[in-house]
């Protein structure tokens, strides 16, 4: 029940990632209070991370505007200090690679306004969020 609940939680936050970032404030939370070791929430969650980042470049290939390599980076980092989940990784893996997709083509959708708005609206909502526990 636990991964399917994480698996959800990361699909949905790759979704909205994409459009505002700050993927890792709301997954790495969830992933400790599941009870997953902090080192392995943060080691597991990049692997994520860098599957949510190659699907959410797929749309955005034709307008050359792509970085995936901060992410592969600390994954490799990770992965050398044996730090990964890999089934629960992959699982998640996958869940954010959809996300991703989905996220990015959401994002080429909305006007420059509406993401202008978008993002600063979130981080407070998560700034406020965070400071009251």
């Amino acid at each position: 029940m636990q991964f399917l609940i994480l698996t959800a939680v990361f699909f949905a936050t790759s979704i909205i990632s994409v459009i505002i970032g700050s993927t890792s404030l709301i997954t790495v939370p969830v992933m400790l209070q599941i009870g997953i070791a902090p080192r392995t929430a943060l080691a597991t969650n990049m692997l994520a991370l860098t599957f949510m980042s190659i699907g959410a470049a797929i749309p955005f290939l034709k307008q050359k505007t792509v970085n995936i390599f901060s992410s592969m980076v600390a994954t490799g980092i990770f992965t050398a200090s044996a730090l990964v989940d890999y089934p629960l990784g992959m699982l998640l893996s996958g869940a954010t690679f959809v996300g991703g997709i989905i996220g990015s083509k959401v994002a080429l959708k909305l006007n420059n306004q509406w993401l202008r708005r978008i993002f600063p609206v979130t981080v407070v909502i998560l700034a406020l969020k965070t400071m009251m526990g």
